[in-house]
């Protein structure tokens, strides 16, 4: 209310609208670059800018995992965390953790954590290029539509 008042007496700076429909702008909208551009959202979408970035955020979430491998010997399980949990050794080194993704590539991830885990890529991991198809064979038959 103080700042529309302010507004009205013209000593604060007027409500950004977008130069294309006149739609009033809001703050974080794109992350601020929209705001910055003086675009609503709908509009620095279409830009280049806007679909380089979400293009960017697609990619990243093109890849998941979708079995995974923990425990000695390794168990398949449907959530991470419970391949974590069964990999876990008291006062040793954890067993290794292995993923099968969704794009059939198949990765061992040493030493890994719960807190390290989140967030997982492929990248993270060493790919395992022999003996991952018996991983593979493993996974159930409604998740290998994947790959």
């Amino acid at each position: 209310m103080r700042l529309k008042k302010l507004r009205d007496k013209g000593e604060a700076a007027p409500v950004k609208t977008c130069s294309v429909c006149g739609q009033r702008l809001k703050k974080g909208a794109g992350a601020n670059r929209a705001y910055d551009m003086g675009l609503c959202y709908t509009h620095w979408r279409q830009t280049p800018e806007g679909k380089a970035v979400r293009r960017a955020k697609q990619i990243k979430s093109e890849v998941w995992g979708i079995w995974y491998y923990g425990g000695e010997p390794a168990e398949g399980f449907a959530s991470l965390r419970k391949a974590l949990t069964a990999s876990v050794q008291v006062g040793a080194e954890n067993h290794p953790v292995f993923v099968v993704w969704s794009d059939g590539r198949v990765t061992v991830h040493f030493a890994l954590t719960h807190r390290a885990s989140r967030g997982l890529v492929p990248e993270e991991g060493d790919e395992i290029v022999d003996g991952f198809e018996e991983f593979k064979e493993q996974v159930p038959q409604n998740l290998k539509t994947w790959f």
